[in-house]
């Protein structure tokens, strides 16, 4: 078998993030209409504020019967100054949980639940005519609003434990390199 001669070749690399921790846990209650949030960037310094609002709690009944809830909260917020295109912020919004079982077969229990998503929240799609940036979500402050999710809980709580567990910054972008 004979192959022909590779006349071209094309290289794709993707873009490189960098993971900065920040560790920040804050509170935000079901009275609560607006929280404040500073935190500065690890690696450039710069201040940035959270207008966390909106704040949505939210009972999933678990099993046929219903007896057990799951909880969560989500929330909206603005940052100011906005981040660089292409970096993100990661909340962390995962349980584990160890318990006994109802039925008794095990006497122990672990689960693990997590809602699945990005830095903003789960995966959203804003559809706007082009040119037209009033169709954007915005805040009360005027800013791009993002979604961001509480630690999720087995026990009714009208407060709600957040992590902001660090930002994604961009490094350097994805290239396509064509050798001929």
């Amino acid at each position: 078998m004979r192959l022909d001669k590779v006349n071209s070749i094309k290289l794709s690399t993707r873009s490189v993030q960098w993971f900065s921790p920040l560790d920040i846990h804050f509170e935000m209650s079901a009275k609560e209409n607006q929280k404040v949030v500073c935190f500065r960037h690890p690696l450039t310094g710069i201040k940035y504020t959270l207008y966390f609002q909106n704040a949505e709690f939210i009972e999933m009944p678990l099993g046929v019967d219903g007896n057990r809830s799951f909880y969560a909260a989500q929330t909206m917020y603005e940052i100011e100054p906005e981040l660089p295109q292409g970096d993100t912020l990661q909340f962390n919004s995962s349980i584990q949980y160890t318990g006994t079982t109802e039925d008794r077969f095990n006497p122990t229990a672990t689960s693990s639940i997590g809602i699945i998503g990005g830095a903003d929240g789960p995966i959203a799609i804003f559809v706007s005519p082009a040119g037209e940036e009033k169709n954007v979500p915005r805040g009360i402050h005027g800013l791009l609003l993002h979604n961001c999710f509480a630690i999720p809980s087995f026990q009714k709580d009208d407060i709600s434990h957040f992590v902001l567990e660090g930002i994604n910054t961009k490094i350097c972008d994805g290239k396509e390199y064509n050798f001929r």
